[in-house]
């Protein structure tokens, strides 16, 4: 279980702007290999030169598998209007894995679609712990951007809004 098994572990999910009673921000991490890893004296933080929390001697994530971390557990909070967060290794040698967001809506969980790959997208539910739901899909959106036309005219540039329901 060298330090190299933990290429495979990402951070896959975060919820950082939770006020909903019941609802709680969280750090998931992910093992996108087919080998179990030991997490056993990683870090998990929000400032760059501070590891502000140790990962439990004998966390053992199993292949393709979840776990996930809230404040109470982290010792510290994510916040909502943006950061970073950052997986290093157990001797602080290496960033194995880091995201850098901006700010959150609320309740709305950030994760990668699907779990382990690189695109990251809103959730349309939070689900640490467990495989990301599909990605949120808003109803109104923007469609068409025109913010150079041929012609020079500021009157001829536009933002095309889309409504994909049914209201």
């Amino acid at each position: 279980w060298g330090a190299e098994s933990l290429r495979g572990v990402v951070i896959n999910e975060f919820l950082a702007n939770s006020d909903a009673p019941g609802v709680a921000d969280f750090v998931e991490l992910h093992n996108a290999s087919n080998l179990p890893v030991d997490l056993s004296g990683a870090w998990l933080s929000d400032a760059a030169n501070t590891n502000l929390f140790r990962i439990p001697d004998g966390t053992v994530l199993g292949p393709r598998g979840f776990i996930s971390f809230d404040p109470s557990t982290l010792g510290f909070a994510l916040n909502s209007q943006g950061e970073q967060i950052y997986l290093v290794n157990s001797n602080r040698t290496r960033v194995i894995d880091a995201v850098r967001f901006g700010a959150q809506a609320p309740e709305v969980s950030r994760g990668r679609s699907p779990d382990g790959a690189p695109l990251w997208s809103e959730l349309a539910a939070a689900t640490p712990g467990a495989n990301n739901t599909a990605p949120l899909a808003r109803g109104i959106v923007i469609n068409e951007i025109m913010y150079h036309p041929i012609s020079d005219s500021d009157d001829d540039e536009y933002v095309e809004l889309y409504n994909r329901g049914t209201n």
